[in-house]
């Protein structure tokens, strides 16, 4: 009995073999599904965090007193709202922060109603951003006189 063993034919190049030519085929798919997904979806794949503020809304009541008030609203939520304000002397400067989102005077950060001293008109521009989101699209503005005649 012959206890030598006869070697197999082992091909030249392994990826022509069957596991090569089947790892090769599950690759490629796997890079085709990549592509399409980039350029079915690109804004979600390029850039997931980022989005819109959407524009700011401005709206005016009375409160206790003889005081109206504004107050502002954004969509999403987290999006900070920039205002500069101006009494009786027309529509204030647009509103302007730096890249670090601190706001350049005489623009403010929004946090709570702003008051209209009775016998005045204010005059209030708004714009809501936040970081690596793309600000809103318009300047929201708006004018009012307290008592509203």
């Amino acid at each position: 009995m012959n206890t030598r063993s006869v070697p197999r034919s082992v091909p030249k190049f392994a990826f022509f073999s069957s596991r090569g030519l089947f790892g090769f085929g599950f690759s490629a798919i796997g890079v085709l599904l990549a592509v399409l997904g980039f350029v079915a979806f690109p804004t979600s794949s390029a850039s997931a965090s980022q989005g819109q503020c959407g524009d700011v809304s401005i709206s005016w009541y009375y409160g206790p007193g003889a005081t109206s008030y504004y107050d502002l609203a954004v969509s999403p939520s987290t999006c900070t709202i920039y205002v500069t304000t101006k009494l009786d002397a027309g529509y204030p400067d647009d509103p302007s922060w730096y890249s670090n989102g601190s706001p350049i005077s005489p623009t403010f950060i929004f946090s709570s109603d702003i008051s209209i001293p009775y016998g005045h008109t204010m005059y209030i521009k708004a714009q809501a951003w936040q970081p690596n989101w793309t600000k809103s699209v318009n300047i929201s503005s708006d004018e009012q006189r307290n008592p509203n005649i």
